[in-house]
Protein backbone atom coordinates (compact mmCIF):
# COMPACT_ATOMS: atom_id res chain seq x y z
CA UNK A 1 0.00 0.00 0.00
CA UNK A 2 1.46 3.34 -1.02
CA UNK A 3 0.01 6.56 0.40
CA UNK A 4 1.06 10.05 -0.59
CA UNK A 5 0.03 13.18 1.30
CA UNK A 6 0.49 16.89 0.75
CA UNK A 7 -0.17 19.24 3.66
CA UNK A 8 -0.95 22.68 2.21
CA UNK A 9 -0.50 24.37 5.60
CA UNK A 10 3.04 23.10 6.19
CA UNK A 11 4.00 22.49 2.55
CA UNK A 12 5.20 18.96 3.40
CA UNK A 13 4.88 16.04 1.01
CA UNK A 14 5.02 12.58 2.66
CA UNK A 15 5.15 9.06 1.24
CA UNK A 16 4.05 6.06 3.33
CA UNK A 17 4.73 2.44 2.36
CA UNK A 18 2.63 -0.23 4.05
CA UNK A 19 1.40 2.29 6.62
CA UNK A 20 4.86 3.48 7.70
CA UNK A 21 6.46 6.80 6.83
CA UNK A 22 9.10 6.29 4.14
CA UNK A 23 10.06 9.90 3.41
CA UNK A 24 8.85 13.44 3.96
CA UNK A 25 10.16 16.76 2.70
CA UNK A 26 9.13 20.29 1.89
CA UNK A 27 7.40 20.60 -1.47
CA UNK A 28 9.42 22.36 -4.14
CA UNK A 29 6.36 24.41 -5.12
CA UNK A 30 2.82 24.87 -3.87
CA UNK A 31 -0.07 23.21 -5.62
CA UNK A 32 -2.13 25.85 -7.37
CA UNK A 33 -5.65 26.12 -5.90
CA UNK A 34 -7.25 26.74 -9.30
CA UNK A 35 -5.57 23.78 -11.00
CA UNK A 36 -7.66 22.53 -13.96
CA UNK A 37 -5.33 19.67 -14.98
CA UNK A 38 -6.81 16.17 -14.65
CA UNK A 39 -5.51 13.73 -12.07
CA UNK A 40 -3.50 11.04 -13.85
CA UNK A 41 -2.31 7.88 -12.12
CA UNK A 42 0.28 5.64 -13.74
CA UNK A 43 0.74 7.56 -17.00
CA UNK A 44 3.22 10.06 -18.38
CA UNK A 45 1.14 13.10 -19.28
CA UNK A 46 3.44 14.57 -21.95
CA UNK A 47 3.86 11.48 -24.12
CA UNK A 48 0.81 9.55 -22.94
CA UNK A 49 2.91 6.50 -22.07
CA UNK A 50 1.85 4.22 -19.24
CA UNK A 51 4.57 3.65 -16.67
CA UNK A 52 2.42 1.53 -14.33
CA UNK A 53 1.37 -1.85 -15.68
CA UNK A 54 -0.72 -2.98 -12.67
CA UNK A 55 -4.33 -2.46 -11.74
CA UNK A 56 -4.90 -0.32 -8.62
CA UNK A 57 -7.75 -1.73 -6.57
CA UNK A 58 -8.37 1.16 -4.18
CA UNK A 59 -7.69 4.80 -5.02
CA UNK A 60 -8.78 7.52 -2.61
CA UNK A 61 -8.43 11.28 -2.82
CA UNK A 62 -9.08 13.33 0.30
CA UNK A 63 -9.52 17.08 0.65
CA UNK A 64 -7.03 17.10 3.54
CA UNK A 65 -3.68 15.50 4.34
CA UNK A 66 -3.95 12.28 6.32
CA UNK A 67 -1.72 12.15 9.39
CA UNK A 68 0.52 9.24 10.41
CA UNK A 69 -2.17 7.56 12.53
CA UNK A 70 -4.85 7.81 9.83
CA UNK A 71 -2.52 6.22 7.27
CA UNK A 72 -1.68 3.40 9.71
CA UNK A 73 -5.38 2.79 10.38
CA UNK A 74 -6.10 2.55 6.64
CA UNK A 75 -3.31 -0.01 6.29
CA UNK A 76 -4.40 -2.16 9.24
CA UNK A 77 -8.04 -2.00 8.09
CA UNK A 78 -6.96 -3.75 4.89
CA UNK A 79 -4.29 -6.11 6.24
CA UNK A 80 -5.49 -6.66 9.80
CA UNK A 81 -3.07 -6.82 12.70
CA UNK A 82 -1.21 -4.02 14.42
CA UNK A 83 1.12 -1.32 13.20
CA UNK A 84 3.26 0.47 15.75
CA UNK A 85 3.39 4.21 15.10
CA UNK A 86 6.95 5.43 15.54
CA UNK A 87 8.35 1.88 15.75
CA UNK A 88 7.99 -0.94 18.22
CA UNK A 89 8.42 -0.27 21.95
CA UNK A 90 11.74 -1.21 23.51
CA UNK A 91 11.81 -4.92 24.51
CA UNK A 92 8.97 -5.78 22.10
CA UNK A 93 10.89 -8.82 20.86
CA UNK A 94 8.06 -10.42 18.88
CA UNK A 95 7.09 -7.09 17.25
CA UNK A 96 3.39 -7.13 18.17
CA UNK A 97 3.34 -3.49 19.37
CA UNK A 98 3.27 -4.38 23.06
CA UNK A 99 5.63 -5.67 25.73
CA UNK A 100 4.10 -8.67 27.48
CA UNK A 101 4.83 -12.14 28.86
CA UNK A 102 5.61 -13.48 25.37
CA UNK A 103 8.45 -10.97 25.05
CA UNK A 104 9.72 -11.99 28.49
CA UNK A 105 9.63 -15.65 27.42
CA UNK A 106 11.73 -14.82 24.35
CA UNK A 107 14.18 -12.89 26.53
CA UNK A 108 14.40 -15.75 29.06
CA UNK A 109 14.87 -18.32 26.29
CA UNK A 110 17.74 -16.33 24.82
CA UNK A 111 19.30 -15.95 28.25
CA UNK A 112 19.05 -19.67 28.97
CA UNK A 113 20.68 -20.54 25.64
CA UNK A 114 23.54 -18.04 25.86
CA UNK A 115 25.89 -20.55 27.62
CA UNK A 116 27.36 -17.90 29.89
CA UNK A 117 28.15 -19.10 33.40
CA UNK A 118 28.40 -16.58 36.25
CA UNK A 119 31.82 -16.39 37.90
Amino acid sequence: MITGTYNADSGVVAIYVDGKLETASAASSAIAPGNTFPVVLGAETIYGEFAYAGLPDDVRIYSYALDEVEVAVLYTDVTGGDLCIGGNPEYDLNEDCKVDILDFAMLANGWLECNLVPT
